[in-house]
Order: C-alpha cells, then sequence, then structure tokens
C-alpha cells in the first residue's frame, strides 16, 4: 500500500483487477466469519434504508420506527422476492440487533462503565447494531443504518472495516494480503 500511493506523483493508483480479487475476499471470508452473505447484508441494510413498508411501520419519533419482527420479516422476504431463506433473513436480522446485556462488553469482558472510548474492541456498539428488539417488536432508524450501509461499503474500499471483532478470517485473509 504504501507503494501504490507514495511510487506516483497522482497518488494512490488503484488497480482494478486487484480490487477486483480483494472485494470477491471480502466477500467469502466476511460469508464464513458471519454465516451469510456479503450481499445479503447489504440488502438487508437497503431494506431498512429505504424500501420498507411503511404500511406495516409505525412512526414513533423522528425517523423513528416501530415493526413487529415478524411482519418485517415477511415484508423483507417478499421484497426479495424469496431470493434468501427465512432462515438467513433471521440470522440478518439478529446479527443487526444490539443486545443490552452485552452493551457493556469489551473482548468479551463485561464492564461497569459503558467502554465508549473503545470502540474498534466493542462489537457489541448500537451504530453497528441499530436495530431494537423490545417485545415482538423492531425500533430502527433508516438513516442509522443507511450510515451502516455507507460505513461497510467506504470500510471495504478503504482497507477499514467499521468493526474487526469476529470478523478474523475477514481481517487475516482478505486485508493483510491486499494492503
Amino acid at each position: 500500500m504504501h507503494h501504490r500511493i507514495y511510487s506516483y506523483s497522482e497518488g494512490l493508483k488503484r488497480d482494478h483487477e486487484i480490487d477486483c480479487k480483494y472485494l470477491e475476499k471480502v466477500k467469502e471470508t466476511f460469508k464464513e466469519d458471519v454465516g451469510v452473505a456479503f450481499i445479503d447484508f447489504m440488502d438487508i441494510l437497503s431494506y431498512f434504508s429505504y424500501s420498507f413498508s411503511e404500511t406495516i411501520a409505525k412512526k414513533i419519533g423522528n425517523n423513528v420506527f416501530k415493526v413487529p419482527i415478524k411482519e418485517v420479516l415477511r415484508d423483507f422476504l417478499g421484497q426479495m422476492n424469496n431470493a434468501i431463506t427465512e432462515d438467513t433473513a433471521n440470522i440478518l436480522l439478529n446479527y443487526l440487533m444490539v443486545s443490552s446485556q452485552n452493551l457493556k462488553t469489551e473482548n468479551g469482558k463485561s464492564d461497569f462503565y459503558l467502554p465508549i472510548g473503545k470502540r474498534r474492541t466493542r462489537d457489541t456498539r448500537f451504530e453497528l447494531m441499530p436495530l431494537v428488539k423490545i417485545n415482538d417488536d423492531v425500533i430502527f432508524s433508516p438513516i442509522t443504518l443507511d450510515h451502516l450501509k455507507k460505513d461497510w461499503i467506504n470500510g471495504i474500499t478503504d482497507f477499514i472495516l467499521p468493526y474487526e471483532i469476529h470478523l478474523t478470517k475477514t481481517i487475516n485473509t482478505g486485508l493483510e494480503k491486499f494492503i
């Protein structure tokens, strides 16, 4: 990376072929780490950002919506034309749901205080898991999910993921070879 940036007077030169190989490798390792395809992950972020059905969503605040989990699951699968399974959709929903019990956890260890300054070592953060489950409802903000989608896309293209916890294969085999 250092050579690619500083060896040319124009700055960073992107190599389309290398970038394509990198992206394919990251997509493979993301699926191994998370259990779902990266494109499906992007699809659910897009769904919550701008294509959820407002007929099933109840607006509870400025840009904050509440939807029954079963309804949002049915709506998402319908919009996907059943291109993914219900199990995959459930994995995606659970992956994006923040766990209030783990908010004060860093590297698997609970703390008395919320370790706000330790962003890289905490995966249970609202900006990474912007779905909140209360009873049988999901509460979300489309702007937050759109921001997360942009963080992932920009992070992958800039070799900086939003977080690295539980993404060991993506970090080790996806990123290090291409930086």
